[in-house]
């Protein structure tokens, strides 16, 4: 897919800002106003809100795969593709937004899926989000589906109709370091940059959030050339990060070190240069015998999730050997197991 330009808004997110206009109010239709009072069920196969967030929370096979709840639970002047749902109009809005009722029900929607992709809002004032005890989980079934980048948008167009547009940045501040700071979410980086830092409707708090995502996308980058340029360096036999005369020393003897194979070319390349110097053997399947699989967390985030791991293998995070590398020492492991 091309590349777009730092100023491309799609049309959806260009009519939303806009606040739909030439769009008709139509006041015989409710539907949204009525579930969310708890007079109707959603369809298909859904049910009564308080039903949904009682017995669906937590039910994260049910989230990902029924394709007809987002809809009802995030309501928006758009038609989505559930032909049981209805769009929101504008006199449903007024009278859902008047509701304390029905915002605490749209608060708990909120925070369902939050924990469904792995965070939680820890100030409903302020609108905070943090990582929740199953992040590592959940990031990896949103990096692998993503359809629910799609689902972000509708609720973050959602929160804005809703009133409640100061819960927006806090999400996005999240996504921003969880896209480009740790690489945790790096897959959603089109998403987040074209449709869900668009959809903040202050142009000054829209415009520090990209310039934020930009900034830290651009440190990524550099950090990426460094660590190219340091494997050009390796290629031409220039071990400049290790200080000494002689041979490497035999940090990793006696170690045989499987590395994932979604591990980048340039990290697989840098680290079996550094296992091999420091007296360690490479194996290229996961089977008996190997003492050590390392995982790269940022481009496996779901970390040994669906991997048949021998017994007596060490499951670690790639950063033991990196650590050790500018430590010069093989480190315990118990702090990088997985």
């Amino acid at each position: 897919m091309a590349s777009k330009s730092s100023t491309y808004v799609p049309a959806d997110i260009q009519a939303y800002l806009a606040g739909y206009p030439g769009k008709k109010d139509n006041l015989s239709c409710s539907r949204n106003l009525h579930f969310y009072s708890g007079e109707i069920t959603s369809r298909p196969k859904g049910d009564f809100i308080d039903n949904i967030h009682k017995t669906w929370w937590g039910q994260y096979d049910k989230l990902e795969m029924h394709h007809g709840y987002i809809q009802w639970l995030f309501p928006i002047q758009e038609h989505g593709l559930n032909m049981s749902s209805q769009e929101l109009y504008v006199h449903e809005r007024d009278a859902m937004v008047k509701s304390p009722k029905i915002m605490e029900r749209l608060e708990t929607s909120y925070c369902m899926m939050l924990d469904f992709y792995g965070l939680k809002m820890t100030d409903a004032t302020t609108g905070v989000i943090e990582r929740a005890d199953n992040w590592k989980e959940r990031f990896a079934n949103l990096a692998s589906h993503s359809h629910n980048f799609l689902r972000i948008t509708r609720i973050l167009k959602c929160l804005g109709e809703m009133g409640l547009e100061r819960w927006k940045v806090p999400l996005l501040e999240r996504f921003v370091e969880e896209t480009y700071v740790t690489g945790t979410l790096a897959s959603c980086a089109e998403s987040l940059k074209d449709y869900w830092i668009n959809t903040v409707r202050d142009s000054t708090q829209r415009a520090r959030l990209q310039k934020v995502a930009f900034d830290a996308a651009r440190r990524r980058r550099r950090e990426g050339t460094e660590l190219e340029e340091d494997l050009q360096k390796r290629r031409k036999g220039v071990e400049n990060s290790i200080p000494q005369v002689g041979p490497l020393p035999r940090l990793l003897q006696g170690c045989v070190v499987w590395l994932h194979p979604k591990m980048s070319d340039v990290k697989r390349e840098i680290y079996s240069r550094w296992i091999v110097g420091y007296g360690g053997d490479l194996s290229s399947d996961l089977v008996k015998g190997v003492t050590h699989a390392l995982i790269d967390s940022e481009g496996c985030p779901e970390g040994a999730k669906g991997l048949q791991v021998p017994r007596g293998v060490l499951v670690l995070d790639s950063d033991w050997l990196l650590t050790s590398h500018k430590k010069s020492k093989k480190l315990p492991e118990d702090a990088f197991l997985l």
